[in-house]
């Protein structure tokens, strides 16, 4: 998704800076000798705060469906967006083919209409005319 910075909500600015400050609290950890005590607890502090704040804005996604196999995807360190794409693909093939047995049926359904025409054509004619008033 390519948006502008305008165009992003406030609970998706929240979340990014939340997980900027969890990246840097981690990066922070596994380099204890590089801050002070004080450094470390402000970040705890911020990212407490994000929190809150997410909490917050936690209205703004009311009745959000995600699908788990969605979850799945992220769980597996996959980007939502290829599933999107993924199953898009899926739609597009599962379309395409639904279109083909339309047509595939459609032509079944003529060629029975031709051949009843042909073998009964009273009751070809019995048929269209139910038809054509329904």
């Amino acid at each position: 998704m390519n948006r502008s910075k305008d165009d992003t909500s406030p609970l998706e600015t929240n979340l990014e800076k939340f997980i900027e400050t969890m990246f840097e609290i981690e990066m922070l950890a596994f380099n204890p000798e590089a801050i002070a005590h004080s450094v470390f607890k402000r970040k705890i502090h911020n990212l407490v705060k994000g929190l809150i704040n997410i909490d917050k804005r936690r209205a703004e996604v009311n009745n959000v469906y995600v699908p788990s196999d969605v979850i799945r995807f992220i769980d597996n360190d996959l980007s939502p967006e290829i599933y999107t794409g993924a199953m898009a693909d899926a739609a597009i093939q599962v379309n395409m083919s639904m279109q083909e047995k339309m047509g595939r049926f459609q032509n079944l359904k003529l060629h029975l209409l031709m051949e009843l025409k042909k073998a009964i054509p009273h009751v070809y004619d019995q048929y269209r005319a139910r038809t054509t008033t329904q």
